[in-house]
C-alpha cells in the first residue's frame, strides 16, 4: 500500500514539474526571448493599439503567443492593456508595455501624444511658428491673422488683405502674409507685420500670391500661382 502512495506521489510531482518546465519549453526548444510589436508606437490619446508578442526558441523558431503571455504596463495612467494585449491611449506620457511567460520577459514603449483645437478665424490655411514658440494662422475667409501662445491662447486677431493664404516668420520676428484674393479678383499684394501685429506695410507682387518663404540670408520668396512667376525681394524688413 505504501509502496503504491510513493508511485502516485512521484508520477504527481513528475506532473507538476513537466507543466512548469513546458511554460518555457515548447515542442521547438526552451523559450529565449519575446518581441513586442509594434516598436515604439505612438498613439493619441482616446485611441486603441493591438500589441503583438512573439516567442523566439532556442531554434530560431518563433510563434504567436500574444494570448499566452500576461501583460502589463509600466504606467497605467498613460494607458491601460486588455488580457489580450489591446491598449487603450488615456493622456500624454510614455509607458513600457511588458508581456512575461514563465521567466522570460519582452517589452517596447509606447508614447501617448495629447491634441487639442484651438479656435481661430474662419478658413484657416497657412500657419508658421515664431521664435518664441507663438504660431501665426492666415485665415482666408475673414481677411485676417490670428496669433496664438504656444499654449493654444489667443494673442491678437490682425487684418490684412483678401484671402490671406501663406505665411512666414523672418528672423527679425516679422509675420509676412501673402493676400491670395479670387479667382475673379486676383490678389496681387504681400502684408508684413510686425512681431506685435502692426502692419508695417503692403507690397505688389503678381496675380493670387499663394506660398512665401524667407531664405538665410533674409531674401523673401514668393509664389504667384495666378501668374506662374517668383518674386523675391533681397531684404526681409522692407520688401524692397
Amino acid at each position: 500500500m505504501k509502496r503504491g502512495i510513493k508511485i502516485v506521489l512521484a508520477l504527481s510531482l513528475y506532473s507538476i514539474m513537466s507543466v512548469a518546465f513546458m511554460s518555457c519549453v515548447s515542442g521547438t526548444g526552451k523559450l529565449v526571448s519575446i518581441a513586442v510589436t509594434p516598436a515604439d508606437p505612438v498613439l493619441k490619446e482616446g485611441t486603441t493599439q493591438q500589441f503583438v508578442a512573439t516567442a523566439k526558441y532556442e531554434n530560431s523558431t518563433t510563434s504567436d503567443i500574444t494570448a499566452q503571455v500576461t501583460w502589463s504596463l509600466s504606467d497605467t495612467s498613460v494607458a491601460t492593456i486588455t488580457n489580450g494585449g489591446l491598449a487603450t491611449a488615456v493622456s500624454g506620457g510614455t509607458t513600457v508595455v511588458i508581456a512575461v511567460l514563465g521567466s522570460v520577459a519582452g517589452s517596447t514603449t509606447l508614447t501617448v501624444t495629447s491634441s487639442s483645437a484651438f479656435p481661430v478665424g474662419s478658413n484657416p490655411t497657412g500657419i508658421a511658428i515664431d521664435s518664441s514658440g507663438n504660431a501665426w494662422v492666415t485665415n482666408s475667409g475673414d481677411n485676417t491673422v490670428t496669433e496664438l501662445s504656444s499654449s493654444g491662447t489667443a494673442l491678437g486677431t490682425f487684418t490684412v488683405g483678401t484671402a490671406p493664404f501663406g505665411i512666414a516668420v523672418s528672423s527679425s520676428g516679422n509675420v509676412w502674409v501673402t493676400n491670395y484674393g479670387t479667382a475673379a479678383v486676383p490678389g496681387t499684394t504681400v502684408t508684413e507685420l510686425s512681431s506685435s501685429g502692426t502692419t508695417l506695410g503692403t507690397f505688389a507682387v503678381e496675380n493670387n500670391p499663394a506660398g512665401i518663404a524667407i531664405d538665410s540670408s533674409g531674401n523673401v520668396w514668393v509664389a504667384n500661382y495666378g501668374s506662374n512667376t517668383v518674386t523675391v525681394w533681397k531684404s526681409a524688413s522692407t520688401g524692397g
